[in-house]
């Protein structure tokens, strides 16, 4: 059975920190697995780790203020059969929770050798996926992506290099519908984003076998700089 573990949110809605975290894991050597946990209402992040490898198996998430998964700087790990609903919902200007920042659900930032498989996301605010700054070596195969704001967004800040990115076997479907993932009804439908490829910073990126449906936007945009192409 799941070991739930639940916090409530401040009287006002907001976090106290969108670092915040219910589980965090610092380390900068070592194995962290962290599986089969129940993480709800959580006013910052659900599982933030750093500088290590980690493994997240079989976690239940649900009522998330910021990202449900957020590794920064890890050296490897496995993202695997998490079923996450109702996540980064500070980026739902109609919500009622107001956050500076609008995260995506799951963010792969200056992480490398991941691999994320066979995980569920839907009802939620975000970009389903992301992999941000310096992202090496990412494998997202077999997720379910349901009724958010983008599949995944593949991005590198200037002057950044986010490269060896596979996509595949994955399902995106609803990204049309304005239920959840909103922020002044801007920004929708993509099922995956390449994004500022006049950088040079985007390379060696794999698509296929995927289903996108129901989106509003495109299959796959390609964003030039701050235009698109």
């Amino acid at each position: 059975y799941p070991t739930y573990v639940d916090a409530n949110k401040n009287t006002d809605g907001y976090p106290v920190s969108n670092q915040s975290a219910m589980i965090v894991v610092n380390a900068f050597a070592g194995t962290s697995t962290i599986q089969d946990l129940h993480i709800q209402n959580s006013a910052g992040a659900g599982i933030r780790a750093y500088n290590l490898t980690v493994n997240i198996y079989r976690c239940e998430m649900e009522d998330i203020t910021s990202s449900a998964i957020y590794l920064y700087q890890a050296t490897a790990g496995t993202i695997e059969s998490n079923d996450l609903e109702r996540v980064a919902m500070g980026y739902n200007s109609q919500c009622g929770i107001t956050t500076t920042t609008r995260p995506p659900c799951v963010s792969f930032t200056q992480s490398a050798n991941i691999t994320a498989r066979y995980n569920t996301i839907k009802n939620s605010c975000g970009e389903g996926f992301q992999t941000n700054t310096w992202a090496n070596n990412i494998i997202y195969d077999s997720n379910y992506l349901q009724d958010m704001r983008c599949g995944f967004n593949l991005y590198a800040n200037a002057g950044t290099k986010t490269h060896t990115i596979t996509v595949k076997n994955n399902i995106v479907i609803g990204t049309s519908d304005h239920t959840y993932h909103t922020w002044g009804g801007t920004f929708m439908g993509p099922g995956v984003l390449f994004n500022d490829l006049n950088r040079n910073s985007v390379h060696s990126i794999y698509v296929y076998n995927n289903l996108v449906a129901g989106d509003v936007d495109s299959l796959v945009r390609i964003k030039h700089g701050t235009d698109s192409m």
